[in-house]
């Protein structure tokens, strides 16, 4: 057959070309059509294939590739419009463009689904897919990569129309404003494996369930799943329910679905009811807000019962991650079983504060089945309810052992996670009496006093408290050190050592040490790193030239310079000798100190003096070793 005006009566036909429709075709009769690999393609506007009603139209190809019914480009009107019953086994409804509702088909009475494919459609209005204003049975295939300006990228299930998936029925990479894949207005089943996947939308990534007078009711049964949608904007990356219901049960799944600006990464419920009875919400984000599984905003009824999982969803705060309940609502919990497990979080208005936990399911449900998503707080049971409190304090690092030299101090430290917490560091000096209280010493953070040798093998710890409950650090040691010498690989001086400068004239000092110049790094004299404008540095291993104006600063007498390179040094001695040719008064040397001797004959007594010296410093030693043992507090 090369034409549809050939079909004149019931029966099956075979396209044996591609055909061109200038105007609508409308099926009158029992029809069986195959496309056998060719295109039934509408060069018209506001014209397509139309099924009449009380008329069944089957669609079908039995060729490996498969044809398609589409419009050329700048041709606007659905693929197929359906008042009767249409049947569709193969073949693929794409590439239409419509300023109706249903880019692909518009089912106005019943369309059965079993295998083909409707894909890259569009409508400025809803449905890129499929329009359907009354019974839509999806039983395999494909609705993929369809687009709606307003609703229903994939599906648009109009008041008071059904929508029925099963089998291994796919909606998937749609994009619409409103329910990226599905747009539901009445009632939608999701039977088997089934899935809505990888949609995209504004609000309601997956599914946007709403209705008004609440009609809008959508069921997920068996192993059906939604997963990898994405609300771009606001609520609900797999499901956005308003004035409506929604319910999953068995082993139904919303997984990896996200709101990246918005609450709610699988479900975002502020409808009428939400009920799981089996289950799970896991792997989903919500990024700017709250409920990276669901967010709950209705004070209306959520039950859950069965096997419940609600665990592994994130959400950009690091808090109520699992499920998010911001409205002030009681959940009905009484009928979970065993294994269930839901990470919960409430509406900071909602939180608890001391001895006023919150209530958030009355029923008797065992409170092993939830936990806290804010490790702050936690789960209380009392009689039939189960609540949220002020959890006790929780370690979340302990301090750790320290080592330092005499001289220094030491920093302890400890995080913990709380509400109200206070800090008490102690101290245990090995003296018998146990750990004490340090005054003062109340922060997360303590710093010790300057140590002394004495204070090696000292312990320290943390309590810390709030209203429910204390939590004490592990024990941890101070070690102080000796000061260790410093190392050095085996360099030498190898020009220099021990050579003298006479004081104000103009010569340069020179010392050469055997480090390579590539690893050199500084000059010390008299164990202070001296500015690099004193000295200039020359190959040969490496020679050190001291500037005269440097040595006129330093007095006479004896010095030591260290040269330093990356992986050691190495030292000598110089002296800088008085000039005696210097002419002037007998002035003292500004750089020499003034002594005044004892006079012939003075009548001190050498004696005396001495022991009160001896006693002078036994006294400051005392002293000093009473201060280093007191400042390891």
């Amino acid at each position: 057959m090369d034409s549809l005006d050939a079909i004149a009566s019931d029966g099956f036909y075979y396209l044996t070309q591609s055909v061109t429709l200038t105007g609508t075709w409308e099926c009158n009769y029992d029809v069986t059509l195959c496309l056998n690999g060719n295109d039934i393609v509408g060069k018209m506007n506001d014209r397509d294939i139309t099924v009449n009603r009380d008329k069944p139209f089957t669609l079908t190809d039995c060729h490996t590739d498969a044809g398609k019914i589409t419009h050329e480009v700048n041709y606007s009107k659905n693929g197929v419009s359906n008042y009767g019953t249409f049947y569709m086994y193969n073949g693929n409804i794409s590439g239409n463009t419509s300023g109706v509702d249903g880019g692909g088909v518009y089912n106005g009475s019943i369309f059965n689904l079993y295998g083909g494919s409707i894909s890259g459609n569009k409508t400025d209005t809803c449905g890129g897919g499929v329009a359907n204003y009354k019974t839509f049975h999806m039983y395999g295939g494909t609705i993929s990569g369809n687009n709606a300006s307003v609703d229903g990228g994939g599906i648009y299930n109009n008041s008071y129309a059904t929508f029925e998936m099963k089998g291994s029925a796919v909606i998937s990479g749609n994009t619409a404003n409103d329910g990226g894949g599905v747009f539901n207005y009445y009632h939608v089943d999701m039977y088997d494996i089934s899935s809505i996947r990888d949609n995209t939308a504004v609000t309601g990534g997956g599914v946007c369930n709403t209705g008004s007078s609440n009609t809008a009711d959508f069921c997920m049964h068996d192993n059906s799943s939604i997963t990898g949608n994405t609300a771009t904007t606001h609520y609900g990356g797999g499901v956005y329910t308003c004035a409506g219901s929604f319910s999953m049960e068995n082993n139904a799944s919303i997984t990896g679905n996200s709101a990246p600006d918005g609450s709610g990464g699988g479900v975002y419920h502020s409808g009428t009811y939400f009920e799981m009875n089996g289950g799970s919400i896991t792997g989903n984000t919500a990024g700017l807000a709250c409920g990276g599984g669901i967010s709950v905003n209705s004070a209306n009824s959520v039950e859950l019962k069965g096997k419940v999982t609600i665990t592994g969803n994130t959400a950009e705060n690091g808090k109520c991650s699992n499920y998010y309940q911001d409205s002030d609502h009681v959940i009905k919990a009484a009928n979970l079983t065993e294994g269930s497990l839901i990470g919960i979080e409430l509406n900071y208005s909602r939180l608890p504060s001391e001895g006023n936990p919150t209530v958030f399911t009355n029923e008797g449900c065992n409170a092993a089945y939830f936990s806290s998503d804010e490790p702050s707080y936690t789960i209380t049971a009392s009689g039939n309810a189960l609540a949220l409190a002020i959890a006790p304090p929780q370690i979340t690092a302990q301090p750790q052992d320290i080592s330092v030299e005499p001289g220094s101090a030491a920093t302890f430290k400890v995080s913990a996670t709380g509400i109200g917490l206070t800090y008490q560091w102690q101290i245990n000096q090995n003296d018998g009496k146990g750990f004490v209280n340090i005054t003062g010493a109340n922060q997360a953070s303590y710093t010790t006093g300057v140590t002394a040798k004495d204070c090696n093998g000292f312990k320290y710890q943390c309590v810390i408290r709030n209203s429910a409950g204390t939590v004490t650090t592990k024990a941890v040691t101070l070690t102080v050190t000796e000061k260790e010498a410093a190392t050095s690989s085996s360099y030498t001086i190898l020009d220099g050592a021990n050579s003298s400068w006479t004081q104000n004239t103009d010569g340069s000092l020179v010392i050469r040490g055997s480090g390579e110049i590539s690893k050199f790094q500084s000059v010390k004299v008299d164990g202070v790193i001296i500015d690099a404008k004193n000295y200039t540095v020359t190959e040969g291993s490496t020679i050190i030239t001291l500037s005269a104006d440097y040595l006129k600063t330093l007095s006479v007498g004896s010095h030591t310079i260290e040269l330093v390179w990356t992986d050691g040094s190495t030292s000598t001695n110089f002296n800088i000798v008085k000039n005696t040719a210097d002419t002037g008064s007998n002035n003292t040397d500004e750089n020499t100190q003034s002594v005044t001797s004892p006079q012939t004959g003075d009548n001190s007594n050498p004696a005396l003096w001495t022991t009160l010296l001896l006693a002078s410093f036994a006294g400051l030693a005392g002293m000093f070793a009473k201060r280093k043992k007191n400042d390891c507090k």
